[in-house]
């Protein structure tokens, strides 16, 4: 959420904090035929298959628990809630163009902490992110933890999804660091809107009042 916030209204956003954030993955749908892939974030998973598409589960002797999420979305393409690819592009942390987009606004630090074995959010996502940010001049610092030997029983408590880590201590490790490199960070000037292009909409963003709206717009066929 912190780095769409960034995405959508990156004047508003001074520095992103993360651990393990979850990007969201290009195998949702495959690119070039735009199959279904992945679903367990977007919640209609078990409309396709209710036992491999499950957020979670539960087992034991007698009976397998599937559990799903359920939202709006929908797989159902005659549906206003159709989760389309355009839906999904102006989601997606890693579309080349959009950050080439956010990169001519004031640009937010980025730190994040992420487990190299990570098997709810891939690192390799991150690793993508983080390189296209520091081609546009990003301010970014990637960690990634891979090794038992970081782990310290309190800011690091595991090498596993979170590390077991605090947000208290997350936040009191870095603040010094990141208020420093906010304050040497100079903002150009802006104005508070900013607009994406996906295949099927234009996605605007802006500001006024404290209050950041968005307008979306079908593009022509």
């Amino acid at each position: 959420m912190a780095n769409l916030c960034a995405k959508y209204a990156p004047w508003a956003v001074d520095a992103i904090l993360d651990n393990c954030g979850w990007n969201l993955s290009t195998d949702i749908f495959d690119k070039e035929n735009f199959q279904p892939g992945t679903f367990r974030t977007i919640g209609f998973g078990k409309e396709i298959d209710f036992m491999h598409y499950r957020r979670d589960s539960r087992d034991n002797e007698n009976f397998h628990l599937c559990v799903s999420d359920k939202t709006k979305w929908t797989s159902n393409s005659q549906s206003p809630n159709y989760f389309s690819r355009s839906r999904y592009e102006i989601r997606d942390l890693n579309e080349p163009s959009h950050l080439i987009t956010q990169a001519k606004y004031p640009k937010p630090i980025f730190k994040c902490y992420h487990v190299k074995d990570d098997a709810v959010a891939p690192v390799g996502e991150k690793i993508k992110f983080y390189e296209q940010l520091k081609n546009l001049g990003f301010d970014v610092t990637l960690d990634i933890i891979s090794d038992k030997s970081r782990v310290d029983g309190k800011f690091i408590k595991n090498i596993e999804h979170g590390m077991g880590m605090s947000m208290k201590l997350l936040v009191a490790n870095n603040y010094e660091w990141i208020m420093d490199k906010i304050a040497k960070n100079q903002k150009p000037p802006y104005e508070p809107n900013i607009e994406f292009k996906t295949s099927q909409y234009l996605y605007k963003f802006s500001q006024k009042d404290n209050q950041v709206s968005l307008k979306c717009t079908k593009i022509a066929d």
